[in-house]
C-alpha cells in the first residue's frame, strides 16, 4: 500500500500540475480572449468614429452647397431685378421724350457734326413725329439726302449711300449709357 500511496501522491501532483496547467492555459486564453474582445471593440468604435466624422463632414458639405445655391439664387434675383430697374429706366425715359425747342437743337446737333462724316447724299431715319423736322434740318443744313421712317422712337440714325451708318437713336444712346445706368442703380441700392 505504501507503492499505493506513493502511486497516489504522484497520481495527486500531476494532477495537481495538470490542474494548475490547464488554470494557466485558461486564464492566458481568458485574457487573449479579454484582449482580442478589447482590439475588435476598439476597430469598432474607430469605424463608427470615421462614420460619425464622414457624415459630419458630408453634412457640412451639403450645407455650404446649399448656401452657395442660395447665394447664386439670390445673387441671380438681385441681377434680374437691377437689370428690370434698368429697363424701366430706359422706358420711361424714351416714353417721356418731348419734342421741344432742346430736342430740335439735338437734332441739328447730330446732324451738323455727322453731314462731313459721311458722303452725301445721306439718307435720314427717323420716327414718323420727326419725319418733318428732319426734312427742314436737310434743306437749313444745306444737306442732300431724304428722310425715312424707322421703328425707334426718338432721335435719328444717318446713314450714306456706302451703307455706313451713325445711330444716333435714343434707344441706341441709352444703350451705350447702360453701364453708367447700371453703376448708378447698383449705387443707389447699396443705399437703401
Amino acid at each position: 500500500m505504501i507503492e499505493n500511496k506513493g502511486f497516489l501522491k504522484i497520481k495527486e501532483k500531476l494532477l495537481k500540475e495538470a490542474e494548475d496547467r490547464a488554470s494557466a492555459i485558461l486564464a492566458k486564453a481568458e485574457e487573449e480572449a479579454k484582449q482580442y474582445e478589447e482590439k475588435k471593440q476598439k476597430e469598432a468604435d474607430e469605424i463608427i468614429k470615421a462614420g460619425e466624422e464622414k457624415i459630419e463632414l458630408e453634412k457640412q458639405l451639403l450645407r455650404d452647397r446649399m448656401l452657395a445655391q442660395a447665394r447664386l439664387e439670390a445673387k441671380t434675383k438681385y441681377l434680374n431685378t437691377r437689370e428690370e430697374i434698368i429697363d424701366s429706366i430706359i422706358e420711361k425715359a424714351l416714353s417721356g421724350i418731348k419734342r421741344d425747342s432742346k430736342y430740335q437743337k439735338f437734332m441739328k446737333a447730330v446732324l451738323s457734326s455727322n453731314k462731313g462724316v459721311l458722303k452725301q447724299p445721306l439718307k435720314l431715319l427717323v420716327n414718323k413725329k420727326d419725319a418733318e423736322l428732319a426734312r427742314k434740318l436737310l434743306t437749313s443744313l444745306k444737306i442732300k439726302g431724304t428722310v425715312s421712317e424707322a421703328p425707334i422712337t426718338a432721335g435719328i440714325m444717318v446713314e450714306d449711300a456706302e451703307g455706313k451708318r451713325i445711330d444716333e437713336s435714343f434707344q441706341a444712346r441709352l444703350e451705350r449709357m447702360r453701364d453708367d445706368i447700371r453703376i448708378r442703380v447698383a449705387k443707389l441700392l447699396e443705399n437703401e
